[in-house]
């Protein structure tokens, strides 16, 4: 079995469209747990419908009510999987939608390959639908394949939606702490403990838009961002810290030598030491305008 976790707010208008994308799988062993942030549109009474209709796969947590934030929220929905004899872990969001294949395509590449966590690409669309790119990771200017874990440290360009994770994993990386990203603290934590593979097939629509909580910038407008945004990207770049400093408090007696030395080093110097440091152990995004970006703002 595969557990698929979503947390929702104020979905209303496109959480119809994922539900049914997801009834619509060719794969038949699989269950969504969802837990509602605290809405108030119709999205719990669109929950309630769908778990009312289909009571095998969808599961409400109402235990813990109101809005905790995503963070929290996610972080929860991990924790209760674990209830669960599941293989795999997906994560779901209320705006995006499934190719029918989503779920048998990652499972079996997953087996085949023997990993521990996986993600695909996705096609873009905007909030009417439209096709806005026809690849996730040449509009963001991923290369998955070169993927490392001194990338993904610095920043993370793998949105949850996309991913898939192993029991394992999730029992070594779990609980997850409530203060950061979900997928970020688990891509993270797989690129450093396990093998993780790149499927560019694209399985999923990941729909861009001026209302979802992440969103996918196209190169050519990085550096503008960096130069525009530079509270947010702060932001970014502090989070990218306190993963860091997350690991090394759960896993740091686990890490290798040479890895916990290197993280021990960003997180407690400060201003050019960190820098250099960064610079040192190569600790920074893929991308050009992005590794600049980072190397002047950490």
């Amino acid at each position: 079995m595969v557990v698929i976790l979503l947390s929702t707010y104020n979905g209303e208008r496109y959480l119809p469209l994922q539900l049914d994308s997801l009834l619509q799988q060719d794969y038949p062993d699989w269950r969504c747990i969802v837990r509602d942030d605290g809405s108030t549109d119709k999205t719990p009474k669109i929950l309630e419908e769908y778990s009312r209709q289909w009571p095998d796969r969808f599961f409400i947590d109402g235990a813990i009510p109101g809005n905790i934030g995503w963070k929290k929220s996610y972080a929860r929905l991990v924790s209760l999987a674990l209830k669960y004899d599941f293989e795999f872990v997906f994560f779901c969001d209320q705006d995006d939608v499934w190719f029918p294949n989503k779920i048998s395509f990652m499972v079996e590449y997953a087996r085949a390959n023997q990993v521990d966590l996986a993600f695909s690409d996705m096609q873009v669309i905007d909030g009417y639908g439209r096709i806005k790119g026809g690849s996730f990771f040449r509009l963001t200017d991923v290369d998955p394949i070169s993927l490392n874990w001194r990338n993904v440290l610095a920043h993370n360009p793998i949105p949850g939606m996309s991913m898939m994770v192993s029991r394992r994993a999730i029992e070594k990386l779990a609980p997850i702490p409530d203060d950061v990203a979900h997928d970020w603290w688990l891509l993270a934590g797989a690129y450093l403990f396990f093998k993780v593979g790149a499927i560019e097939e694209r399985l999923c629509q990941y729909r861009l838009h001026g209302e979802n909580v992440c969103g996918a910038r196209p190169i050519v407008r990085s550096l503008l961002y960096y130069s525009t945004h530079i509270t947010k990207a702060r932001s970014l770049i502090r989070h990218s810290i306190l993963i860091m400093a997350r690991l090394r408090e759960r896993v740091g007696k686990e890490l290798e030598v040479e890895k916990k030395d290197m993280i021990d080093k960003i997180i407690e110097r400060k201003g050019i030491a960190r820098k250099f440091w960064v610079l040192y152990y190569g600790v920074l995004p893929q991308n050009y305008v992005r590794k600049i970006g980072y190397l002047l703002l950490v």
